[in-house]
Formats: C-alpha cells, structure tokens, sequence
C-alpha cells in the first residue's frame, strides 16, 4: 500500500511538475514574443559633412562653401564610404579625417552618438595618395 501511495503522489507530482513546466514555456514564450514585436532601437542621425582633397592634399575650410553634406544612421566605415560613394559617384577614394595640418585615413567604424563628423575624400590616384601624405 505505501509503495502504491508513493507512487500515485509521484505521479501526480511529476504530473503537476509537467504541468508547470509547459505553463512556464507559454510564459516564457509569450514574453520572447513580447519582445520580438518590440522595434530594436535605431542609432540616431548624424549629419556627415563632406569635401573632397585637393592633388596637394589640400582641404577648403568649411565656411568656403564647397563642403556638401548628409544625414547618416550607421556606425560602420564600410557603409559610411558605399554612401560617400554614392553621393560623389566615385569609387577611387581614401576616407579621412583632418588632423591637424594634415589628413588621416579612417580605420575604424564611426563612434556611437549623433554628434555631426567632417571627413575629407582623397582621390586614390591622387599624388597626395602616391606621395604618402595621407
């Protein structure tokens, strides 16, 4: 008799532990679905100034009018210059930054935030290329 009690109280324990189971997987599931209709969150909009070099190497100041601009809401360089490239219709260019006196070429992904960036185009087979300045 305590062997079949035992038993019977297993089985409705494994029953009941069942039962909890598949009610925690719907809850689970139905908050995994929560969260999936939920949008993911999209960097902000930078704007993306512009120019491109001069054979020299040589930039316009900003306030000379030649610099154009965008709006950008990606962090990544590769799609920063398919963009550049199809603002320019070029495909022949480094991506750099001034420093300074001089031009360095962009490496790195773009830094979170939405802070507006400037960036210097430098014709690939420009002398300022060939000739390592930038």
């Amino acid at each position: 008799c305590n062997a079949r009690l035992e038993a019977d109280t297993s089985e409705s324990d494994t029953a009941s532990s069942v039962l909890a189971r598949v009610r925690s997987a719907k809850d689970m599931t139905s908050s995994l679905a929560t969260v999936e209709e939920e949008p993911l969150s999209m960097p902000a909009a930078r704007l993306i100034f512009y120019n491109t070099a001069r054979d020299d190497g040589g930039v316009d100041e900003f306030d000379e009018g030649t610099w154009k601009y965008f709006s950008f809401k990606e962090q990544s360089l590769a799609a920063l210059h398919r963009r550049l490239e199809e603002e320019t219709r070029r495909h022949d260019f480094v991506v750099c930054r001034r420093s300074g006196p001089g031009l360095f070429p962009v490496v790195l992904d773009l830094p979170p935030g939405s802070s507006q960036m400037e960036f210097v185009l430098v014709p690939a087979p420009s002398p300022a290329v060939a000739d390592g300045i930038v």
